[in-house]
């Protein structure tokens, strides 16, 4: 039988039975933000390495792989293509874009699409595709992160997992994060436990971007009020965001546990799902040995540097920092910003921004680091910025500013009002006052004792509370205790 993309079982390598299935939409080395690395550093502390299996995905990827990091072993699949078209790989995507006839496989398929969309059953479903269509290609919108209950429902990477579920024959699996929640949520539970991991604010938030924000103001009781960009959302679109989040919230409580990583994610879940099912298990930290390694010999840099480090977006403030770069230096003529993180678009805002304020010599910008880097850049630096304007769920900053003893300025929003103990290991001033922010940076750059004071408590606090071997123990227990009821 030749190989096809679209046959399951020819795209999967010979799979080892496993007793825990650990599924995240993405992992090691193919992670992109601190959800998938929080994971990595748990399952690198465990001692159940030869029990586990984690399922993961790429775009990149054709075919099934399986490969090890840290003595875990992981099986790669391929991502499934963009709505509606969501029923293949992304694999199988782009070949019919780029290939041979492109353009007529590709009109080929859309109009199978089509047929699929329009006469698929129930009627709610076609109704509910028929106004993702309108969205999606009249308004001229974006859909993808907005029809979980049709795009996750039935598309290629359910059926990967399900398939994979049937051969690895697991009695436990952890899904990390709502993609993987929303994959596993049906599937048959005799003899099977499953264990949801919430690292995100999708379960209460419908926006494509999660930012639980309406303009400058964090919303509260959603109805999918939130803009976008000007005037109220389409009404297409509000429906198509209610369905989904209802979606996602029943997903999550077909779960047998559900972990959270912060009390702000517990006071989000608590409002829909049975709170004797949650448990907190928050996010761990690098392991010492190596930033102690990555940080040993380097010298702070002259002047006062300020370092920002996350995905460089609207949501994480960078450029509206870069904005009020002027007030700072007049007060420390010596600042120097220093951004790290992906972003290209956001990367060139800033880029010309700078230019414009005349300012380009006072930013760095380091791109994307790898974890010994980055922390080699945490220790070169003096003081740690979170101009982040939406609440992170929990943001994993604080704890990494900590292990290299820098204190953190930031808005008290979301996880970061946990992370950072105001006063102790960092400054936390009132969501989206950029004057105060300013303020908490020139007190703390004209002040080197206060900055070694709080930057010692952070060391500290968050090898106290972030500690990844206690952490994983914690949730191996939570296994364990999962385990013994299949």
């Amino acid at each position: 039988m030749r190989r096809s993309v679209h046959n399951l079982p020819h795209m999967l390598p010979e799979l080892p039975q496993r007793k825990i299935l650990v599924i995240s939409d993405r992992y090691p080395p193919n992670a992109q933000g601190g959800a998938e690395l929080s994971l990595h550093l748990m399952l690198s502390a465990s001692d159940r390495k030869a029990d586990l299996l984690v399922v993961t995905f790429n775009e990149k990827a054709e075919t099934g792989k399986l490969y090890q990091i840290d003595g875990i072993d992981v099986l790669e699949l391929p991502s499934q293509a963009p709505w509606p078209l969501h029923r293949i790989s992304f694999a199988a995507y782009r070949k019919i874009r780029e290939g041979k006839w492109a353009w007529w496989r590709f009109i080929r398929l859309a109009w199978l699409t089509a047929i699929y969309m329009f006469l698929a059953w129930p009627l709610s479903r076609i109704q509910a595709r028929s106004l993702a269509f309108d969205v999606q290609f009249v308004r001229k919108g974006d859909v993808r992160r907005i029809i979980d209950f049709d795009e996750q429902r039935t598309g290629f990477c359910r059926r990967m997992i399900h398939e994979v579920v049937r051969r690895v024959r697991p009695r436990l699996i952890h899904a990390d994060n709502h993609r993987s929640i929303l994959a596993v949520h049906d599937i048959p539970r005799r003899g099977l436990s499953i264990i949801g991991v919430v690292r995100d604010n999708r379960f209460h938030c419908a926006r494509p971007d999660q930012s639980m924000m309406i303009g400058n103001r964090m919303c509260g009781l959603c109805d999918i009020e939130c803009s976008e960009g000007i005037g109220k959302v389409p009404e297409s679109r509000r429906i198509l965001m209610r369905r989904t989040r209802l979606y996602r919230q029943d997903a999550l409580r077909t779960m047998n546990r559900i972990v959270v990583t912060s009390q702000f994610l517990h006071n989000q879940i608590a409002q829909f799902i049975n709170q004797a099912k949650l448990q907190r298990v928050s996010n761990g930290v690098d392991r010492l040995q190596m930033v102690l390694r990555s940080v040993s010999g380097v010298a702070e840099r002259p002047g006062i540097n300020i370092l920002v480090v996350g995905m460089l977006n609207d949501s994480k403030g960078q450029e509206e920092l870069v904005r009020h770069l002027p007030t700072l230096l007049e007060k420390v003529p010596d600042v120097t910003l220093h951004i790290a993180g992906r972003g290209e678009d956001t990367a060139r805002k800033i880029e010309q921004l700078a230019k414009d304020l005349d300012i380009s010599d006072r930013i760095v910008m380091h791109g994307y680091l790898g974890r010994a880097a980055l922390f080699e850049l945490y220790a070169s630096v003096q003081i740690v910025a979170l101009p982040t304007i939406w609440p992170e769920p929990f943001g994993r900053v604080p704890l990494e500013a900590g292990l290299a003893r820098r204190p953190v300025v930031a808005y008290r929003i979301g996880g970061l009002a946990e992370t950072i103990v105001n006063d102790k290991t960092g400054i936390l001033v009132p969501h989206l006052n950029m004057r105060a922010f300013i303020n908490a940076l020139i007190e703390l750059a004209n002040d080197p004792r206060r900055r070694r004071k709080l930057g010692a408590a952070a060391a500290e606090h968050v090898l106290a509370q972030y500690d990844s071997t206690r952490l994983t123990k914690e949730l191996l227990a939570l296994w364990d205790e999962e385990l013994s009821k299949v």
